[in-house]
Order: C-alpha cells, then structure tokens, then sequence
C-alpha cells in the first residue's frame, strides 16, 4: 500500500473510531476508493529475452495485538485553541470509545472536565488541564491509572480540525431545545438564529453546540457531544465516495494519533463489523456521587476513583451493562 494511502487510511480511521461507529463507514470506504487496477506495460522485444524477477515485497504484518482480549479502547481528545507556541491547549473533550471486536459493540464514555487528577508537587488538577501539562500521552496515563482501565491509543483533534470535518460531511442535523436555540442564538449576537427543533449546524454551530453548558452544566454537555456523535455516524453511513475523499483531505492536516499502521490496519479489517452497531453510553464519574474541593488555584471535582474504576469496567467488559441512551431533546 503507498505511502499516501496508509496516511489516508490512518488519518480517517483514527478520527471514526474514536468517534465510534463512523470508523466503518468511512474506513471501508476510503478503501475501496484507494485501490485502482493496475496497468501492466507491454514489454518491448528484446534480441535476448531475459526475465528477472523482482522479489516479492513482503506485507506489513496486521498488528492484531491491539485487540488484545478483544477489546480496543481509544481515547479521543478534543482540544482548544493554542495561546501561545509553547501552549498546548486544554483537553476540552475526553470522549473514550471502546470496541468490542467479537460482539462488535462500541461504547462512548465521557469524562467529566472538572475530575481532579492527581498531580506531583501541584496537587490536584482538572482532567482537561493535564493535557496542557503533558499532552496527550499524560491525558490517558492519569486516566488509564486512575480508572484502571487499558488505553490502546489516542486520537487527538483541534477546535479547527473538528469543524473542517464536520463541513467536509455536509454538516449535522442536531435536535434542539427551546433554551438550546435560544443560547445558541444569543451566543452569535443574533447573527443566526436557530430554533427550537431539527437545525442543520455547519462546523462552527456544531462546535458551539458541543461547548454549551451556560444554560445547564458541564454533564449535560457531554450529553450533547455524545448525542453529536450518535447524529454524525447515522449521516455517515451514507457517504458517497466523493465525500469520504474530501473528508481525508480535512483530517488530514488536524488529526494526530498515536496509532501505528499495522494497528490501523487491523481495526480496518473489522470495520464493517461495526456499522451496524448501536451505541451505549456512559459518563464518569456518577454525578450523584461526586463533590467539589478547592486544590491550589482551581475548584476540582472529587470521586470515588475505586467505585468509578468499577463501574468503567463493568461498563466496558461486564454482562451487566447499565447504559444511558442516546440524548435526546
């Protein structure tokens, strides 16, 4: 496979799975696109006729160890806006998404922003601060250790990036509520109004509907960015060829992950698996369960990481899933 197509391959499947089931769609897709026939020069006669053949190139090996017990769990991080060269940004989303490669199941988990993590010498801070301190490798570090939970991979993703895509798919249609329009509108200074019900959003709607919280909280955010992507995959289904390459185009130049080609390939191979899947849902920590505490310069959000822990993994590997569905309003 050239160089370009892995790059593509990669890019996009990245971006879907941690988005969950629009991995399929796109992937297999971008796939089936790639591959063109090949042309076979006739040769030209020679006064002696010598064949030597080419050695055969050997395959990159299917790297089916990311699937480990059969489970695949990709962290995808949404971050905001650079301040400066040396500024990282925040991880203003950290959506997990978990695929189960036997039962083809795929799980989002949404981790609430404000979860103190415990950080050496600084004590705690906010889960979406500790990408700024140490990027993405620290981000599922303290999330892989304080929720014990295996993390495969991370898909990270800009502000910028996440609206290219979202335009590259033609937009969203997102169910709103009465005080969700009514925000939504206020936050454009009434340069568009949206209304109660079915909105088509652009990249930029669909961002400042994942970032609402002014109206509730930062639970009910979540929700939204879930019930985003729920919307998301079921457009995705229907891509058509020429869309799948102008949304490789737009991830390209955004997306960064820590997946390698052989790990890629390997979720290629099971991608149609889940397209049909239906998503299960979850956000950590438990909010009736939960309190606030003041450590150092920010108001942090305290949990019980064992209970948690317990209740990720029951989530994620256990028979007895207690699941929320798909938002709606």
């Amino acid at each position: 496979m050239k160089e370009k197509l892995i790059k593509k391959l990669a890019l996009i499947i990245a971006v879907c799975a941690a988005a969950g089931t629009v991995t399929a769609a796109i992937a297999a897709g971008a796939g089936a696109s790639a591959q063109q026939p090949s042309e076979t020069a006739t040769p030209r006669p020679t006064l002696t006729p010598t064949i030597t053949p080419r050695p055969t190139p050997t395959p990159e090996p299917l790297d089916h160890s990311i699937w480990g017990d059969g489970v695949v769990n990709i962290l995808l991080i949404g971050t905001d806006e650079q301040y400066s060269e040396n500024d990282k940004g925040r991880g203003d989303v950290t959506l997990l998404c978990s695929l189960n490669r036997d039962s083809g199941s795929v799980k989002l988990v949404s981790f609430e922003r404000s979860i103190g993590m415990p950080w050496p010498e600084h004590g705690d801070v906010m889960l979406t601060n500790t990408y700024a301190y140490g990027g993405a490798e620290l981000m599922c570090q303290d999330i892989s250790r304080a929720f014990r939970v295996d993390i495969d991979g991370y898909v990270q993703l800009d502000f910028e990036g996440f609206c290219s895509i979202i335009d590259s798919l033609g937009g969203v249609d997102i169910l709103l509520g009465a005080e969700e329009a009514k925000a939504m509108t206020e936050d454009t200074y009434n340069e568009i109004w949206y209304s109660e019900g079915l909105n088509h959003l652009d990249g930029e709607s669909a961002l400042r509907y994942c970032r609402l919280r002014r109206i509730d909280d930062n639970w009910h955010r979540v929700e939204r960015q879930r019930y985003l992507v729920s919307s998301i995959i079921s457009q995705a289904k229907n891509l058509r060829l020429g869309q799948i390459k102008e949304l490789a185009h737009a991830a390209m130049e955004h997306v960064n992950t820590s997946l390698t080609k052989p790990q890629l390939a390997a979720l290629l191979v099971k991608a149609p698996r889940f397209i049909r899947a239906e998503l299960q849902q979850m956000t950590i920590p438990n909010r009736n369960n939960v309190w606030t505490y003041n450590s150092g310069e920010e108001t942090v959000t305290g949990c019980d990481f064992g209970a948690e822990s317990r209740r990720l993994n029951e989530f994620i590997y256990g028979s007895q899933e207690q699941t929320q569905p798909v938002m709606s309003n």
